[in-house]
């Protein structure tokens, strides 16, 4: 089994992976909107009214999970780090960006845990099961088996490994988000180890995740 160091979602970790996805890749794929309206506006609406809405930022967007994916992967994202790759040779693109993305993760991880009672591994594990309306939609997650120093997961379906996998960037996939896995639960707890032999990203029928308590 492949030895090294995972994070799968959790109240915990949300923030740091939700911000890369939707304020850290439209980066690379900013573009016009284009035919897309803001069908909020309500020319005659009281003053007062107005002033108390929202900005027009935070209104919903109307856009399904996969409608958000698609944006902010293939309209640019997708096809830029391709560019990148062949430009410094894919191999060698690869291994930086999976390591630029680990130590990302790591140090996301670092933070969002400063003001946690503690990080043992009750607690990554109880994280680890609450998946939020966004988590909830986007991977289907199933327990597999658990002990006190064991937690054993199957990932069934995955919006990520679907997105990646449609633009044929499936190596781009793993680098950025099956990857970092490994990094976030060592910064989690030094002493939990993930081990992994399976991904949807790869082609497999799951994602085979399992954390490991070693202290």
């Amino acid at each position: 089994m492949k030895k090294g160091v995972c994070l799968l979602p959790s109240p915990i970790f949300i923030p740091a992976r939700r911000q890369f996805l939707l304020k850290g890749l439209p980066v690379f794929g900013m573009c016009c909107l284009g035919g897309f309206s803001n069908k909020a506006i309500v020319e005659d609406a009281p003053k007062d009214s107005l002033e108390t809405s929202k900005h027009k930022f935070l209104e919903d967007s109307g856009m399904s999970y996969k409608e958000v994916f698609d944006f902010a992967f293939k309209r640019r994202f997708i096809e830029s780090m391709k560019i990148f790759g062949e430009m410094m040779g894919k191999e060698k693109f690869l291994e930086m960006l999976a390591k630029a993305s680990a130590d990302a993760a790591a140090k996301a991880t670092e933070k969002q845990i400063k003001n946690l009672p503690q990080t043992n591994f009750a607690m990554f594990v109880a994280g680890t099961k609450m998946l939020d309306r966004f988590w909830s939609h986007v991977v289907t997650m199933k327990p597999f088996e658990e002990t006190k120093t064991s937690y054993e997961v199957r990932v069934t379906d995955c919006l990520w490994s679907q997105t990646f996998r449609e633009e044929n960037a499936a190596d781009i996939g793993y680098a950025t988000h099956c990857h970092v896995d490994f990094a976030s639960a060592t910064a989690f707890n030094p002493k939990i180890r993930m081990y992994r032999t399976k991904t949807l990203m790869e082609g497999h029928n799951c994602c085979d995740h399992k954390w490991v308590w070693e202290g």
